[in-house]
């Protein structure tokens, strides 16, 4: 049995958020050692679902794609720094800096992605800044202590070729704007949350979309009829997200 189903963007982000909080990998390094999870958007849903409660999802982000023109508005309410769970203590004013150097062999990084090749498992982050942003300290201490990196992104982040190549062309000495820096760990998108919540094998058929349906993903999933029925509970459960703004 198998079942197509559409998400917009915001609904992606939600089902992947719920799906990296129930993971094995998540649970297990939040009670034993530590998880640092970085500022993005993707990521800000992860800690609604950690919290169980709201935040200002802009105010955990900080590089955004926004349409031309339209700047980014101002944060409401206090700031928000990066998050570290240690043993279950969440601490959510943690300077990234310092936060990194804290963490030791088999703790986890959470960090998002703005490209991704789902086939070869690699994904890359756009870095405007000169030191290569919080990827670069994320990479930097997950190679060097081997700790490890959970990249929850969306299916919409898709590119159709080589992120290394993509690489080498965003770092041409003649290209002006944004590099990018390949980013490789546990990719975790809509796909692999639908397997941790429900136990269904989810495919990438199709993308796009209108009316606030722009960059939406369909899925086609398949399981035996209790999976089935956990996936359409899940489903639900995030269908009407509101849009990210």
């Amino acid at each position: 049995m198998s079942r197509s189903v559409s998400l917009k963007v915001s609904e992606g982000k939600r089902l992947i958020a719920k799906g990296v909080v129930a993971s094995p990998l998540f649970q297990e390094t939040c009670a034993s050692g530590r998880v640092l999870i970085i500022k993005g958007t993707t990521n800000a849903y992860v800690v609604e679902e950690l919290l169980h409660e709201s935040i200002d999802k802009l105010n955990f982000a900080r590089g955004l794609t926004l349409p031309h023109g339209l700047r980014r508005r101002p944060v409401e309410g206090s700031e928000f720094g990066d998050v570290l769970v240690e043993k279950g203590n969440i601490r959510t004013d943690v300077d990234i800096a310092e936060a990194v150097e804290e963490l030791k062999r088999g703790d986890l990084i959470l960090k998002g992605a703005n490209a991704l090749n789902y086939r070869e498992g690699m994904a890359g982050v756009l870095i405007g800044d000169p030191r290569s942003g919080t990827v670069g300290l994320a990479l930097r201490k997950a190679v060097g202590t081997h700790v490890r990196v959970m990249i929850p992104v969306g299916l919409e982040k898709s590119v159709s070729g080589s992120i290394m190549d993509a690489v080498q062309l965003l770092q041409s000495p003649d290209h002006h704007g944004d590099g990018m820096m390949p980013l490789w760990g546990d990719i975790f998108t809509e796909i692999e949350s639908l397997a941790v919540l429900a136990g269904v094998k989810a495919t990438h058929v199709a993308s796009g979309g209108i009316s606030g349906a722009e960059g939406a993903v369909w899925l086609t999933y398949s399981g035996d009829e209790g999976q089935m029925k956990r996936a359409h509970e899940v489903m639900q459960s995030v269908y009407g997200e509101p849009n990210l703004s």
